[in-house]
Order: structure tokens, then sequence, then C-alpha cells
């Protein structure tokens, strides 16, 4: 059996998150870019009918949470490691979770799960899995007034779709009050560009 040789030099996790913060603060700029061109796409575009429109929302949610909410989870998750939380793959092995890459290979549901067990469930009040998966998996339908609803087995189901990507748009600005609250912005620009 092989380990690690005695007197071996292992990085803390401030010291890991050090070596990769440069990462994290070109995570946090194409946040914001993206965040600025989504918005104004959302004031700019319009549409033929209601039927176009209430897709292109639906499809803009997933977009959002595939996007910016996948990236402020990532970061946060990040600093929990940095804190000495340790997240793990699952799948085929189980591995410490050190960096966005290895990140990246945990899905969504693991993600929120995790922030759960640790206490922070902020992202699970902006982010709606189930219309998520409902848009990924195609199980909804629109009428030609626009209005979206799931299929369900007992029926169908309305979908708001404003009022969620707007409680997206509120978490978001929520996550980016916090960072800069805290310092974590400046601290992060100053320290690792």
């Amino acid at each position: 059996m092989t380990g690690p040789k005695r007197g071996a030099f292992f990085p803390t996790p401030y010291e890991a998150f050090r070596k990769h913060c440069k990462d994290f603060y070109l995570k946090w700029k194409e946040t914001q870019n993206v965040s600025r061109i989504l918005r104004y796409l959302k004031t700019r575009v319009s549409y033929p009918d209601k039927r176009i429109e209430s897709m292109s929302k639906m499809l803009a949610y997933m977009g959002l949470i595939e996007s910016l909410g996948v990236i402020l989870i990532d970061m946060v998750l990040i600093l929990l490691i940095a804190n000495k939380r340790e997240v793990h793959t699952r799948r085929p092995f189980i591995k410490h979770v050190a960096t966005f890459d290895e990140l990246a290979n945990l899905d969504l549901k693991d993600k929120l799960d995790f922030l759960g067990t640790e206490g922070i469930h902020l992202f699970n009040e902006f982010i709606n899995r189930d219309v998520r998966n409902d848009i990924a998996h195609l199980k909804f339908s629109i009428s030609d007034s626009g209005e979206i609803q799931k299929r369900t087995r007992r029926g169908p189901k309305s979908i708001n779709i404003d009022d969620e990507i707007s409680k997206f748009w509120e978490g978001v600005d929520a996550i980016e009050n916090i960072f800069k609250e805290i310092g974590l912005l400046g601290f992060v620009e100053s320290k690792c560009q």
C-alpha cells in the first residue's frame, strides 16, 4: 500500500482557494457579463405571439439556472471548501472536490442538497428544480394565450414563469449583495487577478 510520503506538504483549504482564486475571480466576472446581457434581453425582445413568448421565457429560465445559478452555487461551494467543508463526487468513485472543474462533475441536485446540509437554503428559495426539470424534459404545454401548464397524472398545473424568473433575479441580487457586504469581491479582485 502506498500513500503520501512522510513530511509531504498538503495545502490547507484556504491555500487551495488562493491557488484557484483566479478561477473564482474569472467566474465572478463571467456572471456579471452574462447577467448584464440577460437583463438587457429581458427588456428588449418582442415576440410575434404569446406562445412563442412563453416558450422563450421557459427556455430562458432553464438557461438562467444552468448558467448563472450553477456558477453562483459553485462559487459558494468553493468558499465552503476553503472553510474546511468537504465536497465529494459520487460517481464512479468518491473523490474530494477542490476546483471549479471538479464541481462540474456534480449535478445540480447534489450541489443543492449539499448546500442544504450545510444550512444554506437560499438557493432553494430562488431555483425551482421542479420547473427546471419540467422544462428539460418537456413536461409542459403552452396554450394559444401563452398560459403554461405542467402535465401531471392529476391533470394540468399552471406554471407562472414570470414569477419564477423574478424570484431568480432577486436571489442573484441577494447573493451579490452578500458578497459585497462581506468584502469578498474586493478581496478576490485585489488578491486574485
